[in-house]
């Protein structure tokens, strides 16, 4: 193929040649350069793989045990803690629901809230010397972040040396 090429460009002049035996290294030279760029994109697709695969099982998170969290970080916005509330000695289940009930209900009313508000009061941990915090579960996350961003007034007009926070 050089040679009828050599044989082409010396009929037609120099310039001809040069021009012909351009075209052909290039185009002997582009199959080779779009191949070596096919293997190099494979190689940065293989390590790019290698590499999410390094990674990403450190973030793969089971969708049952995600579900399990959202579930509960979602249950867990409508309700308030509150700490150091003294708690009833009454040996009657019903009495210290009712004493704890009372408490609450004081509670929110130095912010205007009303009781019917309340869905779930549960006094957290077992029954020693030291109070036990309390669990209020409220109907909606709207009500639990008015308490808490009222909580230094719950605390300085309850009475007593109380703490109110999030669940």
């Amino acid at each position: 193929m050089i040679s009828a090429l050599v044989l082409d460009g010396l009929k037609k002049g120099a310039h001809s040649f040069l021009f012909l035996f351009g075209l052909w290294y290039r185009n002997k030279k582009v199959p080779l350069i779009l191949r070596r760029f096919d293997d190099l994109e494979k190689a940065v697709r293989k390590l790019k793989e290698e590499l999410v695969m390094k990674i990403v099982p450190e973030f793969i998170v089971d969708p049952e045990e995600l579900n399990a969290e959202i579930n509960e970080r979602n249950s867990e916005v409508n309700n308030v803690m509150v700490y150091n509330l003294k708690e009833s000695n009454s040996q009657s289940r019903n009495e210290r629901i009712l004493h704890d009930k009372a408490k609450v209900v004081k509670i929110l009313d130095i912010i205007d809230i009303k009781k019917d508000v309340i869905e779930k009061i549960i006094r957290v941990g077992k029954k020693g010397t030291k109070r036990r915090p309390m669990k209020i579960v409220l109907s909606n996350s709207g009500i639990a972040r008015t308490v808490l961003r009222n909580k230094s007034e719950i605390m300085e007009s309850y009475g007593e040396d109380i703490s109110v926070g999030p669940d």
